[in-house]
């Protein structure tokens, strides 16, 4: 059984991941992509939503894949 604290750690942490989409936020991450980090690196930031969920989010928003895969060929 885990200790309680780090129950309540990684319920904190959740709360500060956004899992809606938005232009913005999708905007955001395709920068980075393209500024040459990888999305395991974008998605550890504060702020940044779970990786999982945004590869979730480029399997049901083709717009949202296209963009991430622009933003990665025009890696810096």
């Amino acid at each position: 059984m885990r200790p309680r604290h780090h129950a309540a750690r990684l319920a904190d942490n959740r709360r500060m991941r956004p899992s809606i989409y938005t232009e913005a936020l999708a905007d955001e991450i395709c920068d980075k992509l393209t500024d040459g980090l990888s999305l395991r690196q974008i998605c550890d930031q504060e702020g940044m939503p779970d990786r999982r969920t945004v590869i979730r989010w480029q399997g049901s928003n083709e717009g949202f894949a296209t963009k991430c895969a622009r933003a990665r060929e025009e890696q810096a």
